[in-house]
């Protein structure tokens, strides 16, 4: 078990209804009682991690015991907040004539196929390499297996969970 909670990252996913919460909450508490500067995230889409913890938990982390920060992503959010980074991006660049029909097809983009699991892509990435946070140990509650392995599989086109920080 320490060697697991040396590590840096720990994904913690499977089938819906195995226990992906419960684990990823266990290990979480397990290795803030051990010293670790923990933050355990939830991808899943049910937010079922701060009811675990009967805690009130919002996409920014919160402390729930010494050690111990948790916080639960909500995807559809997450789209939301990455369009609009991407629409403010374009219009530094973009003619003006051209901002209506870059809007209308960031609009069609809300639906498109990948665009959940890239918009928590970016935001994960972020999370990992945020050089202000302390936390020793990040733990993912994942989404279920249905939702979660195009974002990882690197064969997808998605970039790979495989390409992040060396050591991660």
């Amino acid at each position: 078990m320490r060697e697991l909670l040396d590590k840096r990252l720990l994904w913690v996913g499977g089938k819906g209804g195995v226990g992906k919460t419960t684990v990823a909450a266990a290990l979480a508490v397990l290795a803030a009682r051990r010293g670790k500067c923990v933050l355990v995230v939830s991808t899943d889409p049910a937010h079922s991690l701060g009811d675990v913890f009967d805690r009130e938990l919002s996409d920014a982390p919160r402390r729930l015991l010494p050690n111990l920060d948790a916080m639960e992503i909500d995807p559809d959010a997450e789209v939301e907040a990455h369009l609009a980074r991407v629409t403010a991006q374009m219009r530094r660049y973009a003619a003006p004539e051209m901002m209506a029909e870059l809007e209308r097809q960031m609009r069609l983009t809300r639906q498109s196929p990948g665009t959940q699991e890239a918009a928590l892509l970016e935001r994960l990435a972020r999370i990992i390499t945020d050089d202000e946070a302390d936390w020793d140990l990040i733990i993912f509650d994942t989404a279920p297996t249905g939702h979660y392995p195009a974002a990882a599989d690197p064969a997808r086109g998605h970039g790979g969970l495989d390409r992040w920080p060396a050591g991660a």
